[in-house]
């Protein structure tokens, strides 16, 4: 088979997991409530989010701190709040932070401590999303060659990979930690994982159960999620809310992607991204819900 065959069919692929993923049907999208220590800086009431006790809309962009030049941080972060959002997401990268077993790299523009400082500093909200595994057409999803180089399993319960993930999540965690929103800081909550097929939301199989468990013992009061909600380019759908008791809340609302095979975004494609803006916009006016918009900078 030619390479460019074999990257259409790798493109379909990737396009077929994301549909399984994103699919509208029964998935969980609900979050872990905060525990007792952050409960009255972020939580819900009925389905709208409550923040410092009152009732915020969640519109936030994503940046990737380590893909911006650090001088560069503050003046991102300044141009997402005029464009009028109040929170920003972003990845942390394993591989990144851990280029070889047990050396950490913290400085420059992958200090997630002054990344996180800098976010206060400006008045966002934070959403922080440290994997292990990201996606984000980063280098293997963030996972770190040396431990697929030794032909670990990953994204599962192997004894040996969870000893890694453990390992990075014992330095990256407490970081978020510190700066959660009871305590001063404006980290309002974390996902687990990233679109991972075994759970979504709050049900998920032993390995990301353990992932839960694993940052809740760090230190983690915020509420928290496994892997996806509502992850697609129409993410409010054609009834998205219902009777609910939680919020709604998109944690990648696709801003747009060439159409496949390849090329710019065909009309219908095109047609369906800005049917979903204005949905999510109309909905979100009406009601305290949230949105994070892929693709704002990365």
């Amino acid at each position: 088979m030619s390479r460019g065959r074999v990257l259409v069919v790798a493109l379909l692929a990737h396009t077929t997991v994301l549909a399984a993923l994103c699919a509208p049907a029964m998935a969980n999208d609900a979050m872990f409530p905060s525990q007792t220590a952050a409960a009255n800086s972020i939580g819900w009431q009925n389905n709208y989010f409550v923040v410092n006790g009152k009732p915020t809309v969640i519109s936030a962009g994503e940046i990737h701190y380590a893909r911006v030049p650090r001088e560069l941080w503050r003046e991102r972060l300044v141009k997402m709040k005029r464009a009028g959002f109040n929170a920003v997401s972003t990845y942390v990268f394993w591989n990144a932070q851990e280029p070889a077993p047990g050396v950490f790299e913290m400085g420059d523009n992958l200090d997630l401590d002054a990344w996180l400082t800098t976010i206060e500093d400006v008045g966002l909200y934070a959403i922080v999303r440290p994997g292990p595994y990201n996606c984000a057409e980063w280098l293997a999803g963030g996972i770190p060659q040396w431990i697929t180089a030794k032909g670990i399993e990953i994204r599962n319960s192997s004894a040996d990979y969870l000893a890694a993930a453990d390992a990075y999540y014992e330095q990256i965690i407490p970081i978020i930690a510190k700066h959660q929103i009871h305590k001063g800081g404006s980290v309002i909550w974390m996902q687990v994982e990233n679109e991972h097929l075994a759970g979504s939301g709050t049900d998920g199989n032993d390995y990301l159960k353990h992932l839960y468990d694993k940052a809740r013992s760090l230190g983690l009061d915020i509420p928290l999620y496994y892997s996806a909600l509502h992850h697609a380019s129409d993410p409010a759908g054609g009834t998205p809310f219902g009777n609910r008791t939680y919020p709604w809340y998109s944690s990648e609302f696709w801003s747009g992607w060439y159409s496949l095979p390849f090329g710019e975004m065909n009309a219908g494609d095109l047609n369906t991204l800005t049917r979903g803006a204005w949905k999510v916009i109309s909905f979100r006016c009406r009601s305290h819900r949230g949105v994070k918009l892929a693709g704002i900078h990365c």
